[in-house]
C-alpha cells in the first residue's frame, strides 16, 4: 500500500473518530423523551430560577390517563403535588431547589391502553446555576481561635437584606448588621466548650423573598478550652502615640507577662532577630475577675521608623501557662517634631545646596 493510501486512511479514520465524539457529546445526557412529547426545561437547560416550573406535554393524538400519572425529581416523587390533566402534567416545587443537576422521571400510561404494563416512561435532567447574591466573604480566623476571641465574618451582598451566619457544629445563627448598602458583619465570641478543628463558615442572605448562603472553602479552627490572650486595642499594625494603652481578655484574675522588642523600619522584619531590637525584661501585669485588664505604656523618646513587638503571655491562678500572643505596632512622630519640621522647612543635609558646603 503506498504512503499516499496510508495518509488518506488514517486521515479518514480520524474524521469519522471525530465526527462520532461530536455526535456523541451533542446527544443530550440522560434523555429518554418519546416521539411527541414535550418538555421543559429542555434537556441540558441551564437555568437560573430557583423555583422552576417542570412540564411534560403529551402528544395531540395521545390522551393519557392522568390518574396515573407519577413523577420524580432527583429521585424523590412528587406526584401528589403536581398538576395533573388528560394533556400535560406540571410541577413547581414550594421552596428554592439548590444549585445542580435536577435529574426528571416520568411514568404514565395511556388512557386507551389495555395492558397495565403499558406504561410510558421519560428522563432527562437540566442544571440549575442560580445567581450568587453573596459576593464575598472574609472573616479574622487565620490562626487556632482560642476561648473569648471573637470571630469577626463580613460579606458583600446585595443592599437591604437579613444576613446571618453559621458555624459548622458551634453556632447556628449569628446575626450581621448592614454598616454601609451591602456591606454586612457580624461577630461570635467563643466560648470555653467550642471545639472544632475543621469548621466551616457558611453567610446566609435573605432578599427578595429568596434565601442565599455561601460557605467558605477553607474551614477554620475553634478552640474554645485553649488559655489564650486576646487583643482588643491596638490592633496589628497600627500606628500609636508614644504612650498608649493595651487593652484586652484572658483568663480571671491571671498575671500577664509583656516583653516588648524596639526595631527601626524595616529591620523588624517578621522574625525575631534580637541584633535589630532591643529587648527589654518582662512586665507584670494583672486582669480583674472578669478576664479583663488595660496596661498603660510607654516609650521616653521617638526613634526614626521606629516599632516594637509586643509579646504576651499570661498565667492563671491554678499555674496553668497561656499560648504566646504577638502584637506589632508603629509609632507616630510626636506632634511637636511634625511643628518643628514645618516651621524650619529644613532638609536633610544630603538635598542642602552645593555652596552651602563650601568651607572658608
Amino acid at each position: 500500500m503506498s504512503k499516499h493510501a496510508i495518509l488518506s486512511r488514517t486521515l479518514f479514520i480520524a474524521l469519522f473518530a471525530l465526527l462520532t465524539i461530536s455526535a456523541f457529546l451533542s446527544r443530550p445526557l440522560w434523555a429518554n423523551i418519546p416521539e411527541g412529547f414535550k418538555v421543559s426545561p429542555q434537556p441540558n437547560q441551564i437555568l437560573t430560577e430557583e423555583k422552576p416550573v417542570i412540564k411534560i406535554r403529551y402528544p395531540k393524538d395521545l390522551e393519557m390517563d392522568f390518574s396515573i400519572v407519577r413523577l420524580w425529581i432527583n429521585d424523590a416523587e412528587v406526584s401528589g403535588n403536581c398538576l395533573r390533566t388528560p394533556r400535560y402534567v406540571s410541577y413547581q416545587p414550594f421552596v428554592d431547589m439548590p444549585s445542580g443537576e435536577v435529574k426528571v422521571r416520568f411514568e404514565g400510561k395511556a388512557a386507551t391502553a389495555k395492558n397495565k404494563k403499558d406504561i410510558i416512561k421519560l428522563e432527562w435532567h437540566f442544571e440549575l446555576q442560580k445567581p450568587q447574591a453573596i459576593k464575598s466573604i472574609t472573616h479574622n480566623a487565620n490562626h487556632d481561635m482560642g476561648y473569648m476571641e471573637d470571630i469577626v465574618v463580613q460579606a458583600e451582598s446585595v443592599p437591604g437584606a437579613i444576613a446571618w451566619f453559621s458555624i459548622e457544629d458551634i453556632v447556628d445563627e449569628v446575626s450581621m448588621d448592614e454598616s454601609v448598602p451591602g456591606k454586612y458583619e457580624g461577630r461570635y465570641r467563643v466560648k470555653i466548650n467550642d471545639n472544632k478543628l475543621k469548621a466551616h463558615v457558611t453567610v446566609h442572605v435573605k432578599a427578595g423573598g429568596h434565601q442565599y448562603d455561601r460557605t467558605l472553602d477553607n474551614p477554620i479552627c475553634i478552640s474554645g478550652g485553649m488559655f489564650t490572650i486576646t487583643i482588643y486595642e491596638p490592633q496589628q499594625n497600627d500606628l500609636v502615640p508614644l504612650s498608649f494603652k493595651i487593652k484586652g481578655h484572658t483568663r480571671p484574675n491571671a498575671i500577664i507577662y509583656m516583653q516588648p522588642k524596639i526595631g527601626m523600619g524595616e529591620s523588624m522584619g517578621t522574625q525575631v532577630n534580637d541584633r535589630n531590637k532591643a529587648s527589654f525584661g518582662s512586665i507584670p501585669y494583672y486582669a480583674d475577675e472578669n478576664g479583663d485588664f488595660v496596661i498603660e505604656y510607654g516609650f521616653p523618646i521617638m526613634l526614626p521608623n521606629m516599632q516594637a513587638m509586643l509579646m504576651f503571655s499570661a498565667v492563671d491562678p491554678e499555674g496553668n501557662k497561656s499560648l504566646p500572643k504577638q502584637l506589632w505596632v508603629k509609632f507616630k512622630q510626636p506632634e511637636s517634631q511634625r511643628s518643628q519640621v514645618r516651621k524650619s522647612g529644613a532638609r536633610p543635609s544630603s538635598e542642602q545646596p552645593q555652596e552651602a558646603k563650601k568651607t572658608q
